[in-house]
């Protein structure tokens, strides 16, 4: 069995409820999972980049069992962060890009996050990393939806370029849920979008 797989589809429905927008990006406040219903935790955000806080995606999170919303120092909310990933839970990630990114950026940011999140396991996933980029590949248009689904034992991508059909793909390995959740509520440099998915008042 091939550890990617592009698969036919993907069972899942999204409310027709929208709870959230983020410029002009519009987010439902449930989706539902293979039966489970998951819904927004904290709220959208957007993620920018450099000083000039450029503008990139606007993204939000999805969960079983939403944050409850508090004052949180940043010790607070790592700790928060690593329970959502080492939880059972469905999670899942939204995100619309706002703008055109080259293939080559998105290329580097990944490895940067996986070096930041494979903990004790980098040398034993480092070879499986190369099928997470293909899951990924290709220049961002502005308009693309990627979708992030975490399972226990396995990550399912979604990406749908804006006027074209849908791109699915399994990443099946128990490490790789967390890994790549770690590059949003982990040990990641994304603080506006952790913090506010997170519910840090």
């Amino acid at each position: 069995m091939k550890t990617l797989s592009i698969i036919l589809g993907l069972i899942v429905n999204s409310s027709a409820s929208f709870a959230a927008t983020v410029g002009d990006i519009s987010f439902p406040d449930s989706e539902t999972v293979d039966g489970k219903v998951l819904k927004l935790s904290g709220h959208a955000a957007m993620r920018t980049a450099t000083f000039l806080a450029v503008k990139v995606y606007a993204g939000a999170f999805y969960l079983e069992i939403p944050v409850t919303p508090a004052k949180l120092s940043d010790q607070e909310l790592d700790a928060r962060g690593l329970d959502i990933i080492k939880s059972t839970q469905i999670k899942r990630i939204r995100m619309t890009f706002v703008r055109d990114i080259g293939e080559a950026k998105i290329v580097d940011t990944w490895k940067e996050n996986f070096k930041k999140n494979c903990g004790t396991v980098c040398e034993k996933t480092r070879p499986k990393f190369e099928q997470v980029l293909a899951c990924i590949k290709g220049d961002v248009k502005k308009g693309l939806t990627q979708t992030f689904t975490f399972f226990q034992d396995k990550v399912m991508v979604e990406n749908t370029p804006p006027g074209a059909s849908t791109r699915f793909c399994t990443i099946n390995d128990p490490d790789y849920p967390n890994i790549l959740l770690g590059a949003w509520i982990g040990n990641s440099e994304v603080k506006e979008l952790k913090e506010a998915w997170l519910g840090k008042l």
